[in-house]
């Protein structure tokens, strides 16, 4: 579906201060993608690391969820195919948007990881509800990170973290391995691994989580993994 244009990126070189000046690098981290059985959504399956819950959407198999989509008129679509999500926008004033219910419980302790790659910006989604388009943690091939609240039908977008360089971890024009962690009150991000930033978490209303791309933008997601308990 098609959204309100999110405010335009800036790119900043001022030193924000609720990001920390050394980075922590997840022992876990493993680039190759590990690749589970397609829609493998259930309690206490797979490495859940001290979740009771996991969504895993591999997209190795048929679309159980509704990830697939075509929107013709602002020329974007997206469909699973060959153990990877497509996503296309050709428009060029709208950013397109993919959300599926995960069952997470979002009000605790959860995580989400996604990997992800794009030929311009795209975002990993996560928080929307029916009242809510959530929040998205975005990457552009340049190796830019950004955190944006996503509004509603009738809010705008509004910038959490400005536009910030991180190529010490992202990859350029590459696949990229994004996390967000909601644990006892904050968010973490990480990219590939390594901690970017930690700040005060926002108010989660709901289970829904997928990708955000913007105008121009052809992306893919290899997977998208949510744990909650």
């Amino acid at each position: 579906m098609k959204t309100k244009a999110s405010p335009k990126y800036l790119v900043v070189f001022l030193l924000v201060s609720t990001f920390f000046n050394s980075c922590i690098q997840r022992n876990y981290y493993d680039s190759p993608p590990s690749n589970y059985n397609n829609n493998n959504n259930n309690n206490n399956t797979g490495n859940t690391t001290g979740y009771r819950y996991l969504f895993d959407e591999e997209f190795n198999g048929s679309d159980l969820y509704g990830w697939n989509f075509t929107d013709a008129a602002d020329s974007a679509y997206a469909s699973i195919q060959s153990g990877s999500y497509q996503y296309v926008d050709y428009s060029t004033k709208l950013f397109s948007t993919s959300v599926v219910s995960t069952g997470a419980n979002t009000t605790g302790n959860f995580v989400v990881q996604a990997n992800i790659k794009s030929n311009n910006t795209m975002g990993l989604l996560f928080g929307a509800s029916s009242t809510t388009n959530g929040y998205a943690f975005y990457v552009d091939s340049n190796g830019y990170y950004s955190l944006y609240s996503e509004g509603n039908s009738t809010t705008a977008s509004t910038l959490i973290i400005p536009s910030t360089q991180d190529t010490l971890y992202a990859t350029k024009k590459g696949w990229n391995l994004l996390e967000l962690d909601q644990i006892n009150g904050n968010w973490t991000g990480f990219i590939n691994g390594t901690q970017i930033f930690q700040i005060a978490a926002r108010s989660v209303t709901g289970s829904g989580f997928g990708f955000k791309v913007a105008p121009g933008t052809i992306g893919y997601a290899d997977y998208i993994i949510v744990k909650s308990n």
